[in-house]
């Protein structure tokens, strides 16, 4: 009777002893499953990191990647991203005429078609319907960002095109606005402008002047149009003064509603430089 007493204890301890190594496994197993899937999704993150936009990957330049030029810095890294955005895309469709590129605001191609201007308000950049569209230059600019000239884009609710354009009307983010770089499509050139007017024009009763009055010559064009810039200064919701109000001008047209009345939020540009 003894010894069955203790075969029977001795059996119970290797079953005991036999489902600790088992666990002890199972959990060895679980730990190096693990460490494979972290190992995996960090690789996968660091491939996706690589492959990302170069526009996510501009970083504040160094020192030899600033030209300074009449005080004007800019940074060279931007403007071959917009340089080869433009290239990427025209390469695909011929109406896209240059790219806008303002940090942390827009990141967008712009088309011309003076004859069917709207033709692009729901279509992307392969014909297809979208509603992002893609911005388009009024008629009234001449296909041509000499003088005064005005680009539409749509204000989506996620940010997408014009959408993150309405933090300029906070007073501190319009005072930090970093300088809105645009490769022209029509002239092969860089332009490089400044935040001047943020400010609103009811839809359907007035229109941003372009060159859309009349004039017998240059001088006056550039007469009346630095009169029209300077009063969208003063109409400003966020403003700042600046020495010539004639020139070249950008403006960027979006929709907000405000209340019961549809208004149209516009962001006025000044033209620093040429390069």
């Amino acid at each position: 009777m003894f010894l069955i007493k203790t075969n029977i204890i001795l059996h119970k301890g290797g079953i005991n002893l036999k489902n600790k190594i088992i666990k002890l496994f199972l959990i060895i197993i679980l730990i190096l499953t693990a460490f494979t899937l972290l190992s995996k999704e960090e690789k996968q993150l660091k491939e996706e990191e690589k492959n990302e936009p170069a526009f996510e990957e501009i970083t504040p330049p160094n020192k030899e990647d600033i030209k300074e030029i009449n005080t004007i810095h800019y940074d060279k890294e931007i403007l071959d991203y917009i340089k080869q955005q433009y290239i990427n895309n025209n390469s695909i469709n011929k109406d896209i005429k240059g790219w806008l590129y303002l940090k942390d605001y827009v990141n967008q191609p712009f088309a011309d078609t003076p004859d069917n201007y709207q033709k692009y308000l729901r279509l992307n950049i392969y014909g297809y319907f979208s509603w992002n569209g893609i911005p388009f230059m009024s008629p009234s600019s001449k296909s041509t960002l000499n003088g005064n000239s005005l680009i539409y884009g749509h204000a989506m609710d996620n940010g997408d095109v014009f959408g993150h354009m309405i933090w300029l009307e906070d007073k501190n983010n319009f005072n930090k606005a970093e300088y809105l770089y645009v490769y022209d499509g029509f002239e092969d050139k860089f332009r490089i402008y400044e935040l001047y007017t943020v400010f609103n024009v009811q839809d359907g009763q007035e229109f941003v002047q372009t060159k859309q009055f009349e004039y017998k010559d240059k001088k006056e064009y550039y007469e009346k149009q630095g009169k029209i810039n300077k009063e969208y200064k003063e109409r400003g919701i966020n403003s700042k003064s600046i020495d010539d109000y004639s020139g070249n001008f950008l403006y960027l047209q979006k929709c907000a509603e405000y209340g019961n009345r549809l208004l149209r939020s516009v962001y006025g540009f000044h033209e620093l430089l040429e390069i």
